[in-house]
């Protein structure tokens, strides 16, 4: 029903159905994208953008791979948030995994 108390007709074609996909970024999409074009992205205040810079520093992109250079001088690769699983698993499952605690399993990991 229309605001005037009109019925509208219920149309069953939407000819932007492509408007409804929900896409997930990863989460370092912005820290790659710098590394790769050095372009900050739009709209952000400068606070915004001197965070990034500093954060952007410790990161090292080689295709098609994301590292980061911990405080501890390690270098860590990033794992997408759907690869996480896969990791855990790899690490407390397999022949040399085991039932440890969760800083044994999480010290693997790192």
């Amino acid at each position: 029903m229309c605001a005037r108390g009109i019925e509208a007709p219920i149309s069953e074609c939407f000819p932007n159905e492509q408007l409804f996909v929900v896409q997930s970024d990863l989460w370092y999409a912005n820290i790659v994208n710098y590394l790769i074009t050095s372009k900050i992205p739009k709209g952000w205040n400068r606070d915004d953008r001197a965070r990034f810079l500093h954060l952007v520093k410790f990161y090292i992109w080689d295709d098609p791979y994301l590292f980061k250079y911990c405080f501890d001088q390690i270098v860590r690769r990033c794992v997408p948030d759907h690869e996480i699983r896969s990791v855990l698993f790899f690490c407390h499952d397999q022949a040399y995994g085991g039932h440890f605690s969760g800083k044994a399993t999480t010290a693997k990991v790192h």
